[in-house]
Formats: structure tokens, C-alpha cells, sequence
């Protein structure tokens, strides 16, 4: 099973171009607090799905709490 961890930005082209290029069967995404109020995973999502790929049952959105804590 292909796994695909994409950390979240406004920028969503790298992103989408990876998922295309490597069609993984699991995608994790990775979205900071700021990312989130943005809404970034859910846009990114639909950007895949206008793209024709739909991975709404088969992703994971992971929270990264502490963005400016190495530690983290």
C-alpha cells in the first residue's frame, strides 16, 4: 500500500502534482492551526476531486498543534 504525506500550504500545486504523479492508496495530510482556519484540506481535497481523483474515504487530516515547536 502507497502512502502519500503531503504538508499543507496555500501552495497547492506541488501537492496535487505529486498525488497525480504517484496515485498513492492513502493520502496523510498535514495542516498547521493557520492552515486549518483556511479551510486547506478540504479545498485541497476538492481540488483533487475536480482533478477526477477522489480521495475522500481514503485520507487521514492530522493536526500539527505546535508548528513553531521543534520538539513537536
Amino acid at each position: 500500500m502507497k502512502v502519500l504525506l503531503c504538508l499543507l500550504s496555500e501552495q497547492h500545486v506541488p501537492n496535487l502534482l505529486s498525488v497525480h504523479h504517484l496515485r498513492p492508496d492513502r493520502l496523510v495530510l498535514i495542516e498547521t492551526t493557520g492552515m486549518q482556519r483556511r479551510g486547506t484540506a478540504k479545498s485541497f481535497l476538492r481540488a483533487l476531486q475536480l482533478g477526477g481523483l477522489d480521495y475522500g474515504d481514503r485520507c487521514d487530516v492530522e493536526s500539527l498543534d505546535a508548528e513553531d515547536n521543534l520538539e513537536a
